[in-house]
């Protein structure tokens, strides 16, 4: 087991197939830089599975945003994130987003 910051992970560049990363982009300072280490340690053509609640879309996503305003001073806690869209202009192939709560969690499938 290694610990470590997600955006400095401690691998060689392609080390692994895939990752997976579970409620992660709500509390990473980075989101680009988080995916560009993921970019980095994924092989070419490797796949990236992230479970993460986000900001949903309709009218809960401004109750996400006033949400926010209270969990980021208390818990550094983005409710708001828009991962999937973070996660394409990284330059990730977005393959799948499935959606569930509301849209709130989402299980986001890319490919490096």
């Amino acid at each position: 087991l290694v610990q470590s910051r997600a955006e400095e992970l401690p691998f060689q560049s392609a080390a692994f197939d895939a990752a997976f990363a579970t409620l992660v982009f709500c509390s990473v300072s980075s989101p680009a830089k988080t995916f560009a280490e993921l970019r980095r340690v994924v092989r070419t053509g490797g796949t990236i599975l992230l479970l993460e609640h986000v900001r949903p879309g309709g009218l809960l996503g401004p109750v996400f945003d006033l949400i926010n305003l209270v969990s980021m001073p208390l818990f550094e806690d983005h409710f708001n994130r828009r991962t999937t869209d973070d996660a394409r202009a990284a330059g990730l192939q977005v393959l799948r987003v499935e959606k569930s709560l509301l849209g709130a969690i989402n299980l986001i499938a890319c490919r490096v």
